[in-house]
């Protein structure tokens, strides 16, 4: 099966090249400096060169890699959480979401490392910093200060990596199992989604997280066919776009976004559980607004 063959081939690459991403971020040389502010001491760990300088061939393999992932979720009809599109964005490299920034950026750059360190020397202790207040303490255990700090910002870049990189292997993971070709389908008219949505109703009280995930691809094929479109790789804005032009009220559109930021939670982690009374919920709140009911 062309589904399963094409998966297979990205997870072996995105194996692979998790080990070189690493390796591009032990390589780059660091420093690391000390400023008094606001009468504390803060510790600044930074790349030595702020920008790193690809080589052609790494940059080409990420680059493709990224192009290959995005072609598999099109061609089978996958439509990935929007968030999932900025960390394989390469055009302009700006993005602070995208892998490829994380990685040739420089350790303050993102908002999900903290490039910033509180030393108090008094206590001996070292907190992460950010606008002017100490955050996680870190278990320092007396070694020399700077390459511990150093270590430290580099393993932050180096998780942040991984947290992303595995985000994207459970998407191709899903994706590749076809649940959502069997569950799904393509509805193309508003007949088609009403008859899955009386369909749904019986799917809740027996499995209430393959019923959310269901209303939740549901709620994305009833947002692009009000749009007009054939699929969406935006939902939010989109939900957002509607309530602007009055075709939903605020109720409406919270309700939608909740839909939506349950059934993605549910979709990127297997193990992830919802109640009978929540999806009852979320079924009766997107009949109304569908005006389709069981």
């Amino acid at each position: 099966m062309k589904l399963k063959f094409e998966g297979q081939e990205l997870i072996k690459k995105h194996k692979e090249l998790i080990m070189t991403l690493e390796k591009i971020i032990n390589s780059r040389q660091m420093k690391f400096s000390k400023i008094k502010k606001e009468n504390v001491m803060i510790g600044k760990p930074r790349f030595i060169d702020p920008k790193y300088n690809w080589q052609s061939d790494s940059y080409l393999e990420v680059k493709t890699h990224f192009k290959q992932i995005k072609t598999y979720f099109e061609t089978h009809n996958f439509e990935t959480d929007p968030i999932i599109h900025d960390y394989i964005s390469y055009e302009g490299k700006k993005d602070k979401k995208s892998i490829i920034f994380l990685i040739e950026s420089d350790v303050w750059a993102t908002d999900e490392v903290y490039g910033d360190y509180l030393i108090d020397s008094t206590e001996n202790e070292i907190y992460h910093y950010r606008r002017g207040e100490k955050r996680t303490k870190l278990n320092y255990d007396g070694s020399n200060m700077t390459e511990f700090i150093i270590h430290d910002a580099r393993n932050q870049i180096i998780q942040q990596l991984k947290f992303l990189w595995n985000t994207l292997l459970v998407e191709i993971e899903i994706c590749m199992s076809g649940d959502h070709l069997e569950m799904f389908g393509s509805p193309q008219t508003d007949d088609e989604i009403a008859s899955k949505i009386v369909k749904l109703k019986d799917i809740i009280s027996i499995d209430p997280e393959v019923a959310l995930l269901q209303l939740g691809r549901l709620e994305e094929h009833w947002c692009a066919l009000q749009a007009n479109k054939n699929k969406i790789n935006y939902l939010y804005d989109l939900i957002n776009e509607f309530f602007a032009q009055d075709k939903i009220n605020n109720y409406q559109k919270q309700v939608l976004h909740r839909i939506r930021s349950a059934y993605n939670l549910i979709k990127h982690d297997r193990r992830g559980r919802t109640s009978i009374e929540q999806v009852n919920y979320f079924y009766d709140e997107f009949s109304k607004i569908t005006g389709i009911y069981a």
